[in-house]
């Protein structure tokens, strides 16, 4: 992936430090909804792998 932030960010037009920012926020966004269970039981694909062997 080594320049594909890069790349995006010059299609797009988006700088890179805006693209890092996103993705901390989303990350964040991401934690905060695991701890307080608003994904309880919703984001477990390998739950879905295991079950069909």
């Amino acid at each position: 992936m080594g320049t594909f932030g890069e790349d995006c960010a010059a299609k797009f037009g988006f700088t890179r430090a805006q693209q890092d920012q996103f993705a901390i926020t989303s990350v964040t966004r991401a934690q905060t909804a695991t701890a307080s269970g608003t994904f309880c039981g919703r984001n477990h694909p390998g739950h879905r792998l295991a079950s069909r062997r």
